[in-house]
């Protein structure tokens, strides 16, 4: 699973990415909310982990970022703060888009039961992309042990 990790806390993303990265996961992390769109942009992630509040942004004042750039509909994303959150305002917030929602500090274990519970739907012109570069090194391979043949061949003397 591809996860981006944003928290202002270059601890905290330090420590979630060692511990998803054990667990098999692909992560990149950010520790600035401009820094996790930028990291967005560039890639293709299953799951997006933002804390709040955020520098510049008050309480979960990040959450109307999100849906100004167009995240919060359209992807995976956790929420993790130390706010008290009442259960109306989660559902609300899951009614506008989020995914899920962990208080800190963080239950390593709530985490990876949220995480295998994320549905990975990829979307076709990725699949297809990691097909086509299957393939693309499957012919190399091939045209490798060809040329390998092909050296041996040449390397032995005609009789």
């Amino acid at each position: 699973m591809n996860i981006l990790i944003i928290d202002d806390n270059p601890q905290i993303t330090s420590l979630l990415s060692k511990i998803l990265i054990n667990e098999g996961h692909d992560v990149i992390s950010s520790n600035s909310f401009e820094g996790g769109l930028e990291k967005f942009k560039e890639g293709n992630f299953d799951v997006i982990m933002i804390d709040a509040p955020m520098p510049g942004y008050e309480k979960l004042s990040i959450i109307a970022e999100l849906e100004k750039v167009d995240m919060l509909q359209s992807n995976k994303i956790i929420l993790f703060t130390g706010l008290e959150i009442s259960n109306s305002i989660v559902m609300e917030l899951k009614t506008k888009g989020l995914y899920s929602y962990l208080k800190k500090p963080l239950e390593i274990e709530k985490l990876l039961v949220e995480l295998s519970s994320v549905p990975l739907i990829e979307n076709a012109e990725l699949t297809q992309k990691r097909i086509s570069d299957d393939q693309t090194k499957e012919k190399f391979n091939d045209l490798r042990s060809n040329l390998s043949s092909l050296k041996q061949k040449l390397s032995t003397p005609i009789s």
